[in-house]
């Protein structure tokens, strides 16, 4: 019997993400908060365990002593897909803002309210520009 919880293209949402770093020539898991929703693109095996070097200046060798599975999740066609956890996904219904597909690319708006647009007005008048009006370095 298939054991996968997700097929690819289910729509997900998200708890928290995982990435790796080294810490004391060990690869660990960590997980960053996040609440991104997106689709099923894959997923991947990735080994944690403890870096040693068989022989000086040789490169590191990665002693692995554990792995986990992690699911890669879409938020945009264009975007790198981000991996989480199992238990860190939820399935939810297709997106009512983009429809059955993904956006092209996923952008995080930037909160400007209309204070910041104009003072980034005022602040590019001051900026040497040429004759077509581009700015010039």
């Amino acid at each position: 019997m298939d054991k996968r919880k997700f097929v690819i293209g289910e729509w997900v949402k998200v708890k928290s993400t995982v990435y790796f770093v080294y810490q004391n020539d060990k690869r660990v898991v960590r997980k960053r908060q996040s609440g991104v929703c997106g689709q099923i693109v894959g997923a991947r095996i990735r080994f944690t365990g403890e870096y040693c070097w068989p022989v000086e200046h040789e490169p590191s060798v990665l002693k692995k002593t554990g792995r986990v599975i992690v699911w890669q999740i879409a938020i945009g066609y264009l975007n790198k897909p981000i991996e989480a956890l199992e238990e860190d996904i939820e399935s939810i219904p297709p997106s009512p803002i983009w429809g059955p597909s993904l956006p092209w690319k996923w952008t995080n708006p930037l909160p400007w309210n209309d204070r910041d647009k104009e003072q980034a007005r005022r602040m590019m008048k001051y900026f040497p520009r040429d004759k077509k009006g581009r700015w010039v370095k």
